[in-house]
């Protein structure tokens, strides 16, 4: 297999956790030709990158890093037959957990060696790329707010404390959300648009919510009481859409108008952008490399017979 082997030295909670040489020699001795380099220092450059291996006939770029990285590696990939592969070296790692792939980054190396290659949805704004969720509102202010220093010190606890603290000074916004179904007009914290499950290191955006299901979940997080907010913050069970979400909704695109600029959060990174914001879900958009599915159990397997 010839394969890019991308690393990104500064992902991760303590340094540089995740160097080439942790994974090159095993890649190598399976009898992979691999093309490694270290992640470029801007985001189109590494957009780039990924697309010239797509062109260039790569069976796949494996990125050692995370959801940042994955998430620019994925815009150039999009479309092309190259697989994503994926060593989960970031804080959050949130693709990883939508896919059930292993979070140990060297558990996950071994998970490659037999993978295979399998599509995924990708979900589209304004015609850039997001694997995970997309947040305007609460969520993208707490991107902005956490440095690189929080996350290498306080890993996924640096996302908690800035909702917590960003939630009692945050102000809602108006805007309209316009579906196939309709135009409603609404008053929001926070609107998320998911493509897969897990956002902000295992948090879940909705129960329902999948990688291939050709749906966006979008959840509104309207004004409610304190009570109200702590009663539904401390539910044991459910995602986003289950527990602080007001309204809810699973369908293949939407757009929404406010006035801008808006600050976003796709996939981790920060954005702004001009409205209307438009969302669609681009289906099979991304192939990315899998363990092979363990075939489900026969009818009375494991059951003692007399």
């Amino acid at each position: 297999m010839r394969v890019m082997l991308l690393t990104n030295p500064h992902a991760g909670l303590k340094g540089p956790a995740c160097p080439q040489d942790r994974f090159l020699p095993s890649m190598e001795a399976w009898g992979w030709t691999v093309h490694a380099s270290p992640t470029p220092a801007s985001a189109a450059a590494l957009t780039a990158l990924a697309y010239q291996a797509a062109q260039d006939g790569l069976d796949a770029v494996i990125v050692a890093g995370g959801d940042g990285t994955l998430h620019h590696v994925a815009n150039g990939l999009a479309g092309t037959r190259t697989a994503l592969g994926i060593l989960p070296c970031g804080t959050a790692n949130d693709l990883a957990r939508t896919l059930g792939l292993p979070l140990d980054p060297d558990q996950a190396l071994v998970a490659l060696r037999d993978a295979q290659s399998q599509s995924i949805d990708l979900g589209s704004l304004n015609g850039h790329y997001f694997l995970n969720v997309a947040s305007l509102g609460l969520g993208a202010d707490v991107s902005t707010a956490v440095t690189a220093d929080q996350k290498r010190a306080f890993g996924t606890w640096a996302y908690y404390w800035n909702v917590g603290s960003r939630l009692l000074r945050s102000r809602p916004y108006a805007l309209r959300l316009i579906t196939p179904q309709g135009t409603e007009r609404l008053v929001a914290y926070q609107v998320s648009v998911a493509n897969g499950r897990s956002f902000g290191g295992g948090w879940r955006i909705s129960e329902d919510a999948e990688v291939d299901d050709r749906l966006l979940d979008v959840v509104v997080v309207e004004p409610m009481g304190p009570v109200a907010l702590i009663d539904r913050l401390l539910l044991r069970r459910g995602g986003m859409a289950e527990r602080i979400g007001t309204r809810s909704y699973r369908l293949p695109k939407c757009r929404i108008e406010l006035q801008g600029p808006v600050h976003l959060n796709l996939d981790g990174e920060a954005f702004t952008l001009f409205p209307p914001l438009e969302f669609q879900v681009v289906p099979e958009a991304l192939h990315v490399l899998m363990p092979p599915k363990k075939p489900a159990p026969e009818p009375g397997a494991g059951e003692s017979r007399e």
